[in-house]
């Protein structure tokens, strides 16, 4: 059944192989557009488990006690919070004694659930920082604000792999002061409703990871397998 579906919706899964000099020859973006345009086909597959089983909520209720240094600058600060929408974070659940977390993207072809996550939501404190941009630090706060010089007029796939993504490695080179600088994906986010763009992806209000330190060092290994034989060279990986 899944051959089959694989092979009538998106056939390319079937043939598609891995290339290291292409790094956004990627078919699942196009298989994740075209699902959003098929987004009817998958109303009737069920979106999630019963949860109503699963559910074991050990979440605290209560302020985390540790402070880190970036609460610490914010206090210093006097920063305001604005208010914020609910995020979802990751709920425990007895099913992931099993079975790992997962979401896909793809309209199902069968009657598996295309996701088993169980979410709790909470309210998340977000600080007005305009006028103290540059009191955040890349190396301290994880996060810091830049200008880039880079100016497009035209927004499409040809246009970011072969005029963006060169000036953004040349201009982020150059600002931090490195040896080299990869790109190896990128997406467009944004209102669909607004753009008018139906294979735009629209902003994500679940807290997630999208690297670890073990996958970090798994992307190295698959585009830039010359840099593990340098030892003691740095590599640092932005979002």
């Amino acid at each position: 059944m899944k051959l089959a579906w694989s092979r009538s919706e998106f056939p390319t899964v079937l043939t598609w192989r891995f290339d290291r000099n292409q790094p956004f020859d990627r078919p699942w973006r196009i298989w994740a557009r075209s699902a959003n345009a098929m987004s009817e086909k998958a109303k009737s597959v069920p979106r999630t488990r019963d949860s109503r089983i699963q559910r074991q909520t050990l979440v605290p209720t209560g302020r985390v006690s540790h402070r880190s240094e970036l609460d610490q600058l914010i206090q210093t600060l006097q920063l305001k919070s604005v208010p914020s929408g609910e995020i979802s974070f990751l709920a425990f659940a007895n099913i992931y004694h099993t079975e790992k977390p997962y979401l896909s993207r793809l309209p199902s072809g069968t009657n598996l659930p295309r996701t088993n996550l169980v979410t709790s939501n909470h309210q998340i404190d977000v600080f007005e920082i305009s006028g103290h941009e540059s009191s955040f630090a890349l190396a301290k706060s994880g996060f810091e604000y830049a200008t880039s010089s880079v100016q497009m007029q035209q927004w499409d796939d040809f246009s970011v792999c072969s005029e963006y993504i060169p000036k953004m490695e040349s201009w982020l080179q150059e600002y931090l002061n490195c040896e080299r600088v990869f790109i190896y994906a990128y997406n467009f986010r944004g209102n669909s409703a607004e753009t008018g763009r139906k294979s735009t992806k629209t902003p994500f209000f679940r807290a997630h990871c999208d690297a670890t330190p073990t996958s970090c060092l798994r992307r190295l290994q698959l585009f830039l397998p010359e840099q593990l034989l340098r030892p003691k060279k740095r590599v640092r990986y932005l979002k």
